[in-house]
């Protein structure tokens, strides 16, 4: 990641029209993996620098660096859907506490925790749109995603290896990754869901720890 980041900045010092030359680069074909790491990369960084406008109290540039990150959020969000619907987990979900609901929500029959299926929906009903992208996964498929996004068992604020709790099946345990993943946060705070989000750089995660 951090030749990565040197890379935007570089790009960010050195070229005229840097954020269409960032769009570019970001965009280059490559590897599903790589190209997420820079939508992922620029997603941070876009952020770190909404949080130094904000402590500068200078909200007309805070707004503009939230919107490339909500740009960057929804490209890092796309290219994520492509990658986890290349692979598919080679483990059966778990017999009990895990269904696969023919839902709308669930256009690509992903296994869910069975708790959490009244309450997504309710999300449809006040409005989400999206659906759902990932849910349960096994601990071996989980560091295997790893593996494939980072080159190591756990990427620290987006892919937590076997720990996941994407391999919880009973209530509190489990999460979800998610589609229209903003609007989704605010429908959760207006319902009172116990799934939220405490990833800034994972905005589709939802779980009950946040995390």
């Amino acid at each position: 990641m951090k030749h990565i980041r040197q890379r935007i900045r570089k790009i960010w010092d050195s070229r005229k029209n840097p954020m269409k030359k960032l769009w570019r680069w970001a965009r280059a074909p490559d590897k599903l993996a790589n190209v997420m790491q820079r939508w992922r990369a620029l997603k941070e960084w876009a952020r770190e620098h909404a949080t130094i406008a904000r402590k500068a109290k200078n909200q007309d540039k805070r707004k503009w660096w939230l919107k490339r990150q909500k740009g960057y959020d929804d490209m890092y969000d796309e290219v994520r859907k492509r990658f986890i619907a290349e692979h598919d987990d080679p483990h059966p979900p778990p017999a009990h506490g895990i269904v696969t609901p023919d839902k709308p929500w669930n256009p690509n029959h992903r296994p869910v925790c069975a708790w959490m299926v009244p309450w997504l929906d309710k999300y449809r009903a006040e409005g989400w749109v999206g659906y759902v992208v990932s849910g349960y996964r096994s601990a071996a498929y989980c560091t295997q995603l790893c593996q494939s996004m980072c080159g190591h068992d756990s990427c620290p604020g987006t892919c937590a290896g076997a720990s996941s709790n994407h391999t919880g099946v009973e209530y509190p345990h489990g999460a979800i990754d998610v589609t229209d993943f903003y609007n989704f946060a605010a429908i959760g705070h207006r319902i009172n869901s116990p799934l939220w989000n405490n990833l800034p750089s994972d905005r589709v995660h939802f779980s009950t720890t946040g995390n």
